[in-house]
């Protein structure tokens, strides 16, 4: 699930990625063009129902 909030800097907003644990998984994590698809800068972090960054 993706969530948007607002953002207390003008023009930016907070973005959450979330996914259950039911997805088995050691780690995840969040990758893209925005990070140059570094597998290494943006892990998840993995709480008792879901994964979230």
């Amino acid at each position: 699930m993706i969530e948007q909030d607002i953002s207390p800097h003008p023009g930016k907003v907070l973005v959450t990625f979330t996914i259950p644990c039911t997805i088995w998984a050691d780690t995840i994590h969040l990758v893209g063009d925005f990070n140059d698809w570094n597998k290494e800068s943006h892990p998840l972090v993995q709480h008792e129902d879901a994964w979230t960054i």
